[in-house]
């Protein structure tokens, strides 16, 4: 449906819209950035909206960039997903239908600054700052709130350098990770495991510094996992929060392939070992920082036994 024809039938409804390359929109245009691969990825994540059908009921609306394929849309409500769909680009278009409902809740993927400057005024709900926003989605952040909780179950080091990077790699000789402070699913993370690969590396990012940039990475130990899982909360601008699921992740190296629902031994599992209380220190520290809103915890656990409860934070919506 044309999102110039398309009018609001009911009083209330959802708007579920969002874009899944927000950590490019948070990342600060200054940093230096590791080797690249899939440039040619950006139409794919343009399309990418569709997925938030998930978020939409039969008498909600999910604004995408592109018309949703009727045949898929058909097939999805032979399956429980039906929704209305309406196309456009921009945010008037949007501003317009929000201002049109009556009673409208608007579901974003993530805050960004178009959200939140270009239509924050439309929401009937308040937002979390975006500094806060962007604060607490780096990997920084997650790093540095793993140490001072002691729960990462292995030493996170933030290099703001490239001496402290090579001496980073110089004594750790096994293989470690680099990751881009706002690198998602595999894309801005790299394995070290040979001196050749950490000078080869060292030496494309000095190209970067004479250019100006600037050099802020996580780097931390490769180890031998068993199991990726992740928790969800709705957390509360007084600070309080909602336990909303625990998803098995499923990978494939460095990449996202899917999620299903942990099981009841699993959650008692994780209460006994502490598990929830620490989380209940990180919703504190995410509500002390300023956020609020849906939050996404990653963890897992390595064949050796070892629970890391805090790998990183995505204060944002999450497909898991």
């Amino acid at each position: 449906t044309s999102i110039r024809k398309w009018r609001p039938t009911l009083k209330e409804m959802k708007i579920a819209y969002g874009t899944f390359d927000a950590e490019s929109l948070w990342r600060p245009m200054e940093l230096a950035r590791l080797p690249q691969t899939g440039e040619g990825a950006s139409s794919i994540v343009n399309a990418m909206d569709e997925l938030l059908f998930a978020f939409a009921g039969d008498k909600d609306l999910l604004y995408t960039r592109h018309p949703f394929s009727s045949s898929l849309k058909d097939y999805l409500s032979t399956c429980g997903f039906s929704f209305q769909n309406a196309v456009g680009e921009g945010v008037e278009t949007l501003r317009s239908f929000m201002q049109a409902a009556q009673d409208v809740r608007t579901v974003p993927y993530a805050i960004t600054e178009q959200w939140q400057v270009d239509l924050g005024a439309e929401t009937k709900y308040p937002l979390p700052a975006l500094d806060a926003v962007k604060r607490v989605n780096s990997k920084e952040f997650s790093a540095e709130l793993a140490d001072a909780l002691c729960c990462n179950g292995f030493k996170s080091v933030v290099v703001h350098s490239l001496e402290d990077l090579k001496k980073y790699g110089e004594h750790h000789t096994e293989e470690f990770l680099i990751k881009d402070l706002y690198g998602v699913s595999g894309k801005g993370m790299l394995a070290v495991n040979r001196p050749r690969l950490l000078e080869r590396l060292i030496s494309h990012l000095r190209k970067q510094v004479q250019a100006g940039k600037e050099i802020a990475f996580v780097c931390e130990p490769r180890v031998d996992k068993d199991q990726d899982f992740s928790t969800h909360y709705l957390l509360f601008p007084d600070g309080s929060y909602q336990f909303l699921s625990l998803q098995k992740t499923l990978n494939r190296s460095f990449l996202y392939k899917g999620s299903h629902e942990g099981d009841a031994e699993m959650v008692d599992l994780l209460e006994k070992r502490g598990y929830f209380d620490i989380m209940r220190s990180v919703m504190a520290s995410l509500h002390q920082y300023g956020y609020h809103g849906v939050v996404g915890i990653d963890s897992m656990t390595t064949k050796d036994g070892a629970l890391v409860p805090l790998v990183e934070i995505n204060a944002r919506q999450s497909m898991g």
